[in-house]
């Protein structure tokens, strides 16, 4: 079974285009138990620690009592994987409920434990039929290893199957709720369908006559068929309704019907409280800029979409809801989810319905062999109701090897591994970054009573798509040169294009880090951009500028823009790159920048652009620049790695003084400061301007109120 796992990643070449990763099986370990042990620890008076080592070591230390109530959990536990791949996780909990089965339940059968857990506790679905017929394999491999003499193999047709997990509509129709049970308590024709549907499915899993097993299947399929029809209200003879048949008989990536096929984990006898124990795996990381059609449906049906998302972020959503009341969520996943702008509603949805119960942070050390990508395990507990509750936060420093991983799996304290408790309040963390530490005190000081950048005053710089020919457009367009520009020109460019008057309106002077440094920005820019709005998808815009379309049409099968052929892509507002501003850049190494400019300055969207009339302008840049945002940004902002993120949502976070009751003393010192060191560095940039700098920080400790301790911590002292 396991080998079946490593020739499916090698099998299908395009998995890691579609987002999959084969997950280490230390990995699989670790989450199937601490799923497991957070599933028998719900509503149990069992110590935690019995219940542990009966998980991890398989030691049976329980009373008679005890021991019955874990079995008849054990037996009644259902668990899904929503993207189920290989079938890594629902094989690793088949060997974790296996194992813990077989410590006390000394007299069953084998095989029987095992044909008993695929039937009555495992669940897989994937998109791809290649992923399930792989999963079905190894699970009729793992029962059949253990058999004396060949017997004939469970069906899991109805265990393990195909469709779209994160849909269950068809055409805009919810098709969740056709088998719900009846909330007045009287029998109706749905509840006759759910028992006959739910027989026939658990009948079908035995069935080894081939005849019967065919009779049975169209009897099963016939039925949902029917209950989709009446739902959807289409006609049995109705083209539609061919269509749709064979999507249900076949399998689809349009949608999948959970409550229908899973029926008996969302309508169990005698439990208003359906839905999953467990919801676990390793779901896909898809941009949408990196393969839109992976988000069709999705992006039009589903309430956790929204722009700039990964689409496993609806995955963690949805399998939320698919968990009952105080079921477990756990998924290896992305770790930069906590601060990306796409995933406000991610974030938004874990700190309204559920606990965070453990966040294991591999920071920069890379879990899978073939991908460059950080990831963490999260487990999270289906509530709305517990708050201000702390959690199991684990982070593997930078440099770390797979020796350290595991470490951090067994929670071992050592100099590359780092613990933390954090607390959380629902109210405070609602709407924000999930960024947490042990000095939380000190950034709850430093944002009392502070004010921040509003919407109207920050915007990102202009995109253009494409500034010159790249070797990408050349290999597609060898008649195009490299480096010739499209929308930024050199200006030995500008020169041959002879412009007009006229024409040399939109020329602008395109500045970047080759000018715009650390608290100043020189003039000396050395390229020029071809300033033109959204109004210029409109072709006779152009007439005007006769010598600049000239130019454009013959580039223009290297534009890209959504208002080719002759307007940028994102021209932003012309205002925020005029006269005194403020450019911050967005990736950063050692510490975040912050530059003044009081001249014009167009800038690509590497940059952020703040214009306010709040704050003297260089009173800000004196502030931004200093030790103690650094600081703040670090811990509350946005970071990949070791490097500074300073998009836009870390930047209007920033906690600034407010120039209503600021001490005016402080601010012209830090006015002078600034111009100090401007005046200091445009003469030379490498000029050392460290103790200005140094006594900025001095002046913002000052405004902030801090401590000599609480400014030791912030220095690293």
């Amino acid at each position: 079974p396991e080998m079946l796992g490593k020739i499916f990643e090698n099998l299908l070449e395009d998995n890691k285009d579609k987002g999959a990763f084969y997950t280490p099986k230390e990995i699989v370990q670790y989450m199937c138990r601490e799923s497991l042990i957070a599933y028998l620890l719900t509503d149990s008076k069992i110590e935690e620690e019995k219940i542990r080592n009966f998980v991890i070591q398989h030691i049976d230390n329980f009373t008679e009592s005890e021991k019955s109530e874990l079995i008849q959990k054990l037996k009644s536990v259902k668990i899904c994987d929503p993207a189920v791949g290989s079938g890594a996780f629902p094989m690793g909990m088949l060997n974790e409920l296996y194992a813990c089965r077989h410590v006390i339940e000394e007299d069953t059968s084998l095989v029987d434990i095992k044909k008993e857990i695929v039937k009555e506790n495992i669940y897989g679905v994937d998109i791809e039929k290649g992923a399930v017929d792989i999963a079905r394999l190894r699970f009729w491999l793992a029962i059949i290893v253990d058999e004396t003499e060949p017997l004939p193999l469970p069906n899991l047709d109805y265990k393990i199957m195909q469709g779209n997990s994160l849909l269950e509509s068809y055409e805009g129709i919810d098709l969740s709720h056709m088998l719900e049970k009846p909330t007045n308590g009287e029998l109706d024709y749905t509840e006759e369908q759910r028992n006959l549907i739910s027989s026939k499915m658990k009948d079908y899993f035995n069935e080894d006559n081939h005849f019967e097993k065919q009779v049975k299947n169209d009897i099963i399929k016939d039925l949902v068929c029917e209950l989709v029809f009446t739902t959807c209200g289409i006609k049995p003879n109705e083209d539609k309704a061919f269509i749709l048949r064979e999507k249900i008989l076949n399998g689809t990536s349009d949608f999948f019907l959970w409550h229908t096929w899973f029926n008996d984990v969302f309508n169990r006898p005698n439990d208003c409280n359906g839905g999953f124990d467990i919801v676990i795996g390793n779901p896909p990381y898809i941009k949408e800029y990196e393969n839109k059609s992976a988000f069709d449906g999705f992006r039009e049906q589903s309430p956790y979409y929204m722009g700039k998302m990964d689409l496993w972020y609806g995955f963690v959503c949805h399998g939320i809801d698919l968990l009952r009341k105080n079921g477990h969520l756990c998924f290896i996943a992305q770790n930069n989810w906590t601060t990306s702008a796409g995933a406000k509603l991610l974030r938004k949805k874990i700190i309204n319905d559920a606990k965070i119960c453990q966040l294991l942070d591999f920071n920069t050390y890379m879990v899978f062999e073939n991908a460059s990508i950080q990831t963490m395990i999260m487990l999270f507990k289906k509530n709305k109701d517990i708050d201000d509750y702390s959690f199991d936060l684990r982070t593997l420093s930078e440099a770390s090897n797979k020796n350290n991983m595991i470490e951090l799996l067994d929670k071992i304290k050592t100099e590359k591994t780092n613990f933390l408790e954090p607390k959380i309040n629902r109210a405070k963390y609602d709407g924000k970054f999930l960024t947490f530490n042990n000095t939380e005190f000190i950034f709850e000081k430093i944002s009392k009573g502070k004010v921040f950048l509003e919407e109207k005053e920050a915007t990102n710089g202009i995109h253009t798509h494409h500034d010159c020919v790249t070797k990408k457009i050349n290999n597609e367009f060898p008649d195009l040169p490299i480096g010739k520009g499209i929308f930024v020109l050199s200006s030995s460019e500008v020169e041959t294009l002879c412009c007009s008057d006229t024409e040399r309106t939109l020329i602008k002077p395109y500045f970047d880090s080759k000018q715009i440094y650390r608290y100043f920005t020189t003039k000396d820019n050395k390229s020029w951009i071809i300033y033109t709005d959204s109004e210029f998808k409109n072709i006779a815009k152009m007439s005007n500028y006769p010598n600049i379309k000239k130019h454009l049409d013959s580039v223009k099968k290297a534009i890209t823009s959504d208002n080719k052929p002759y307007g940028l892509h994102r021209s932003r507002e012309e205002n925020f790159f005029i006269g005194e501003k403020i450019i911050s850049q967005r990736k950063c190494s050692d510490f975040p920048i912050f530059s003044y400019c009081n001249f014009n300055t167009y800038v690509p969207a590497m940059y952020y652009v703040i214009q306010t009339t709040r704050w003297n302008m260089k009173f800000l840049t004196g502030v931004l620049n200093s030790k103690l945002i650094a600081f703040w940004l670090k811990h509350k902002g946005k970071m990949q790695g070791s490097n500074y993120q300073v998009d836009k949502e870390p930047l209007l976070s920033i906690p600034l003084p407010n120039p209503a009751l600021l001490d005016n003393s402080i601010e012209s010192q830090i006015v002078s400061l600034v111009e100090k060191i401007i005046t200091t560095k445009k003469s030379n940039c490498s000029h050392d301007t460290f103790n200005f700098e140094a006594e900025i920080d001095n002046l913002v400790y000052k405004l902030y109120d801090l401590t000599e301790a609480e400014i030791a911590i912030i220095e690293g002292r």
